[in-house]
């Protein structure tokens, strides 16, 4: 099992009197704004050969961590970066048509389809999040008193306590079916409810619905101390959230840049600013680097 925070738990209950909550705050603020990419919107394609296409996740692009880490590639190289935040389906679908040259998603199956269908050249892990079960206060369904994530559900299921799902193609909504698949559960309505939405969005709901949700770890951050909720699971190699990039073989004329910022994801400066992002907000850093050690 790759590394998780040592004091998760203390992080998510930590003093609501610590600087970190009005940051909180102005994160929610920002966030509210920002929607996940729909399986219509289409990229414009502007410049030559220097200037690539990133697909990625609303949840990278929401953290601020591509704010830190396209500038520093763009500092070190003649390349420009556009970043278009989507579901990671509606990227790696972006990836696949040459609407973009590079991918940085994190929904494991989906990208191994689409390696070996020949739609990529290169794949290689970066870095890492996690997901947590998260829910009401009360815990209606006494779902914080089981083992792990799987039995967790089955305790939702077998209350038919509310439970919203994102339902979008994203990493968090593939892992959700995951879980569910695995825990031998068929989840269905009413009290089983798919929200099309963002992260962002879903746990608002899903906090106004006092209802269960699966969330990445650094979006239930963001919003933690307005939504009133509570980490119900956490931990363990079921609930990784691990981001690899791509290189799209249909990047073309772009695919020398495409390489340069893949290869520059991997080196041990960008893979620093990937491990110490957060630290300082939190106390603990948002993503863990994977990249593979010479």
């Amino acid at each position: 099992m790759r590394h998780v925070p040592r004091n998760a738990l203390t992080l998510l209950r930590a003093d609501r009197r610590r600087p970190a909550a009005l940051l909180a705050v102005a994160a929610l603020t920002l966030l509210a704004g920002c929607g996940g990419g729909s399986g219509d919107e289409t990229v414009t394609r502007t410049g030559g050969a220097k200037a690539l296409v990133l697909a990625t996740t609303t949840e990278l692009r929401d953290s601020g961590l591509l704010a830190s880490l396209v500038p520093a590639f763009e500092s070190t190289s003649d390349c420009t970066v556009t970043v278009e935040p989507h579901t990671a389906r509606e990227a790696l679908a972006l990836g696949r048509s040459g609407a973009a040259d590079v991918l940085l998603v994190d929904s494991p199956a989906a990208e191994r389809r689409f390696m070996a269908a020949g739609d990529g050249t290169f794949r290689v892990p970066v870095l890492h999040d996690s997901f947590l079960l998260v829910g009401p206060a009360d815990d209606p369904a006494g779902a914080a008193k089981t083992a792990d994530a799987g039995a967790a559900l089955e305790a939702v299921a077998a209350h038919k306590a509310p439970f919203l799902s994102r339902a979008d193609g994203s990493g968090v909504d593939a892992a959700e079916r995951a879980l569910w698949k695995k825990a031998g559960v068929t989840p269905a309505k009413p009290w089983y409810v798919e929200t099309h939405a963002d992260m962002k969005q879903t746990l608002v709901r899903a906090a106004k619905k006092h209802a269960y949700a699966l969330s990445d770890r650094t979006t239930y951050l963001a919003g933690e101390q307005q939504l009133g909720m509570r980490v119900i699971t956490q931990g363990g190699d079921q609930l990784e959230d691990p981001y690899s990039v791509i290189v799209a073989k249909r990047a073309g004329k772009r695919t020398a840049c495409a390489k340069e910022f893949a290869g520059w994801l991997d080196q041990p400066g960008t893979q620093s600013i990937i491990g110490s992002f957060g630290v300082g907000r939190y106390g603990d850093p948002l993503y863990f680097p994977d990249a593979p050690t010479p």
